[in-house]
């Protein structure tokens, strides 16, 4: 079993994979919105991907706004395209918090521009892998 994470962007979509035990996150890559439907289906028969993630960006109150209306609308694009029905996950602070580490790390801003979807993609998935094995 493997998981991908998408953290999806109207720019830029953010790729994170589980390992085959699903338990560690790994980015994967960051593509471009006009390529990301059809890099996805094939990163899904490639690596065998069983179950898709879809980070939902929830407003600070709660409530989901227009970006989140984008998110499900990718994901219902995903679900026609592999056939496999999303789950959507809070994305919540993952680039803000992915971003501040790069930049405690010292990455330069055009390497970290080149990294930050993917690496929020790999923070969600770290979360909703530590969160499901800690109820095994």
């Amino acid at each position: 079993m493997k998981i991908l994470c998408i953290d999806y962007g109207s720019k830029h979509v953010g790729i994170a994979i589980s390992d085959d035990d699903c338990s560690i996150a790994f980015p994967l890559e960051t593509v471009a919105y006009k390529n990301a439907i059809e890099r996805i289906v094939e990163i899904v028969q490639e690596k065998k991907i069983t179950q898709l993630l879809v980070g939902l960006p929830v407003n600070m109150e709660g409530s989901l706004g227009k970006k989140a209306r984008e998110s499900h609308e990718f994901g219902k694009k995903l679900e026609r395209t592999t056939g496999i029905i999303p789950e959507y996950i809070d994305e919540t602070l993952t680039t803000f918090d992915a971003e501040h580490e790069m930049k405690e790390h010292r990455v330069k801003r055009k390497k970290r521009k080149q990294l930050i979807d993917q690496l929020a993609a790999q923070r969600m998935l770290q979360e909703f892998l530590d969160n499901r094995n800690s109820k095994r």
